[in-house]
């Protein structure tokens, strides 16, 4: 992230250490010239900084495990996922989705993906609590992940579900949906079902999903958009080249709390 102001490295220190993350490692990087130069510096550190830095520099940040809300970020290996890594969504997407959904420990969630459960796993194991439906999602499947996982006492599957099914669940705090065939419909499920001040987040991956979206936002307005764009590293003839992947839109609805 660009340093920008002078304010810009404490303002992210200071957030660092409310979000838990005291010995996050931060690196300033400034271009004097042809030679750049690099110093880290740890959260708590940077925060008592009041030398100005080059409005030109970049900050790196790397955190590690948290004290905070979550003990672990999200990141779940494809080894973790096993056979559903192929068709997981990626991981920039899965940590998004958690982040604008907040899952709290005393929550009810729904995760809504036609046949694999990374975000549902994703949730148990940052808030192995909270009470997940991972909608679409075969038992036997979910059973051999959460072992590989280690975590999901309270993560249930429920293999094939239409909208009208919803109905007679407990009403979420937390939804999640990855867009697919009878996403309008989910859409309007979840939200008539989303308790009050709960979070609805959805992924779309197509075009029709992404069009589906537009139309249930002119309805109900998003609070928030965004789409995520990523590139695969190969090398070919001996050099590193990135190819883009499809990129992913989200969006962000919040009802109201009254």
């Amino acid at each position: 992230m660009p340093v920008a102001d002078a304010e810009r490295p404490a303002a992210v220190a200071r957030l660092l250490l409310e979000s838990g993350f005291p010995g996050a490692r931060v690196w300033v990087c400034e271009f004097n010239g042809t030679a750049p130069r690099a110093t880290a510096w740890l959260a708590s550190e940077l925060v008592e900084l009041r030398e100005p830095l080059d409005p030109h520099a970049v900050l790196i940040v790397a955190t590690g495990p948290s004290a905070g809300v979550f003990t672990e970020l999200p990141g779940l290996s494809a080894a973790a996922l096993g056979d559903d890594a192929g068709a997981a969504l990626p991981l920039a997407v899965r940590v998004l989705a958690l982040a604008w959904l907040q899952p709290a420990a005393w929550e009810t969630g729904w995760a809504i993906s036609d046949g694999e459960a990374s975000v549902a796993l994703e949730w148990a194991r940052a808030v192995p609590t909270a009470r997940v439906r991972a909608v679409g999602v075969d038992p036997t499947l979910l059973g051999l992940s959460l072992a590989r996982v280690g975590v999901g006492e309270n993560l249930a599957a429920i293999p094939s579900a239409m909208p009208i099914h919803a109905a007679a669940w407990p009403a979420p705090e937390a939804v999640f949906i990855r867009g697919s065939a009878g996403l309008p419909e989910w859409l309007a499920m979840a939200w008539a079902r989303l308790a009050p001040g709960g979070r609805l987040v959805v992924s779309a991956e197509d075009d029709q999903a992404r069009a589906d979206l537009v139309t249930f936002a002119a309805q109900v307005p998003a609070e928030a958009w965004q789409e995520l764009s990523q590139s695969r590293g190969e090398c070919v003839a001996g050099r590193l080249r990135f190819v883009p992947d499809a990129p992913v839109r989200l969006a962000l609805w919040r009802k109201p709390a009254t």
